[in-house]
């Protein structure tokens, strides 16, 4: 699978030489936003999957790529992870963000009503801009560590397992030879 994900996975000269990069070169040449390890790949779901909860659509990606590029994690991951935002999930993904928000408002602030989903007043109480940012904060925080704990746990699984066929195989070969 990783043979898979390297040949599909842009080349690291190829995108520092764009046009548009070159200002930010520098930051992105560093081996470690390309290569694909454990902690990298993991810190990149973490970044993307967060970046995918960001209230401004289309902005997810850009924002998953500078997070990336100044914590180290891995580039192509972040910006694939945040396509779980997508136009069929953008519209239910914010509505639960809205719901989400305003269950919350309404727990910790009891004097909270409940609000149409309608931008009308920015930042006046019948606004649903604060329960869709709190939510959108929430959902990403928790999705985020959800993704992460779960590339983590895959991958060490599949380490131990390619160790155990490694070990089987040299005590199959052990066995032939004695």
């Amino acid at each position: 699978m990783l043979r898979y994900l390297r040949s599909k996975l842009p080349r690291r000269h190829r995108v520092v030489r764009h046009w548009s990069i070159k200002p930010f070169a520098h930051r992105l040449n560093h081996p470690r936003h390309w290569h694909l390890h454990r902690h990298g790949v993991a810190r990149g779901i973490f970044i993307g999957l967060a970046s995918a909860w960001s209230p401004i659509p289309g902005s997810q990606m850009v924002v998953a790529a500078l997070w990336a590029a100044l914590t180290r994690a891995n580039i192509p991951t972040a910006v694939a992870a945040t396509w779980f935002a997508n136009p069929f999930t953008i519209v239910p993904m914010y509505y639960f963000a809205f719901w989400l928000g305003d269950r919350s408002m309404s727990f910790v602030l009891p004097f909270w009503e409940s609000v149409p989903f309608t931008l009308n007043g920015i930042w006046s109480k019948e606004s649903a801009l604060i329960p869709l940012l709190l939510g959108c904060l929430v959902c990403a925080v928790v999705s985020g560590y959800i993704g992460y704990s779960i590339t983590k746990y895959l991958w060490r699984r599949h380490i131990i397992a390619k160790r155990s066929r490694q070990l089987r195989l040299r005590a199959s070969r052990r066995l032939v030879v004695d």
